[in-house]
Formats: structure tokens, C-alpha cells, sequence
């Protein structure tokens, strides 16, 4: 099967071009607050997609964990057909000692992602340069992040 523009339009651009060229980028760690700001941000953003065409100088893309899918309304059957993996998230004591976070890698350690503050959003942020990042980051907050999300956590690259 070939895919057509249409079908990489569904696509996030990260999971196509992985961004080599767009040196500088900030990742947000978000949990939702204000379910409708954030529907209406997530309504407005211009998510990049895997749709070819001129190298982008920005790029966004975003993920989402189940309870942060669960809590903008997604539909319980839906929901459903994620594994289960996903749906229970990281931090299982079962499933820290079979990926070997034990010790000082225990999730009860964790910065973020661990009990109580795992993200809800993550919101994936690129650009060429440091100058042209932080600008894009103020086009794309716009009115609706401050009241739709609380940060984590803030993650940041550098050469």
C-alpha cells in the first residue's frame, strides 16, 4: 500500500523526517488543567505533519499519555484498544524491577514521569536555531496554554 498526502497529513513529521536539520529544540511536560483552553489549543496549534514538502525552519509535535487521552474525553472504547502497557503507565512496581529501575532509578526517584507527576501532554518543540525557538515558542503558546496546562517540566537541547 502506498501512502498518499491525505494519509501523511494523520502523521506526526517527527515519526518521517526526525528533524536532523533543526538543531535547537524544548520539550514541555505538561498536565492539563483547563480541559477546554487545552482542547482550544490543541484545536488552533500547528502540529507538523509527515505531509513532503519545502524543510520547515519549526517544527511541533505532540504526545499524550492514556490518562491525558482519558481525561480530554477520549471514547472508553477507543481508549480500550491501547495496550495494556500504556494504559498502566511506568511506574508499576512489577514493571519498574523488569526494566531495572530499582534502586537509584526507582520511580518514587523520578524528577517527573514517576507517582503524582507524570505528564499528561508532552509538547515537542524544534527549530534551526536557539533565536528562532525561543520564537516560536511565543507564536505557539498563545492565550489558551497558560489557563489549558501546569509544566513538569521543561527539557532542554543544546549542541
Amino acid at each position: 500500500m502506498r501512502l498518499t498526502d491525505e494519509d501523511y497529513r494523520d502523521i506526526q513529521g517527527l515519526a518521517r523526517f526526525g528533524y536532523g536539520h533543526l538543531g535547537s529544540a524544548r520539550f514541555h511536560l505538561l498536565t492539563l488543567v483547563d480541559l477546554a483552553a487545552a482542547r482550544a489549543w490543541l484545536s488552533e496549534v500547528p502540529v507538523t505533519t509527515a505531509v513532503k514538502g519545502k524543510r520547515p525552519d519549526t517544527a511541533l509535535n505532540v504526545a499524550f499519555s492514556y490518562e491525558g487521552l482519558r481525561k480530554l474525553g477520549g471514547r472508553p472504547d477507543t481508549l480500550g484498544q491501547f495496550p495494556y502497557e500504556f494504559k498502566s503507565g511506568m511506574t508499576q512496581p512489577s514493571r519498574a524491577r523488569r526494566l531495572g529501575d530499582v534502586d537509584a532509578s526507582d520511580p518514587n526517584k523520578w524528577q517527573w514521569g514517576g507517582p503524582g507527576n507524570v505528564p499528561d501532554v508532552l509538547v515537542m518543540l524544534y527549530a534551526v536555531t536557539p533565536q528562532r525557538l525561543d520564537e516560536w515558542e511565543q507564536q505557539i503558546s498563545g492565550k489558551t496554554w497558560g489557563p489549558a496546562f501546569t509544566r513538569l517540566a521543561c527539557l532542554t537541547t543544546s549542541d
